[in-house]
């Protein structure tokens, strides 16, 4: 699937995939990656 970045930096997935939260990779290359992720729960905490 080709996707190309609109004028404000914006690309759309569709919504099939709105609301869903991803984390970006940007590799040496230049390509960017877009990994699904999923929110931690109120009661978790993060490691420092």
């Amino acid at each position: 699937m080709l996707k190309e970045v609109g004028a404000s930096g914006q690309i759309s997935l569709g919504k099939r995939l709105a609301g869903q939260l991803f984390e970006v990779v940007h590799h040496p290359d230049g390509r960017v990656e877009l990994l699904p992720m999923r929110r931690a729960g109120a009661g978790s905490r993060r490691r420092r």
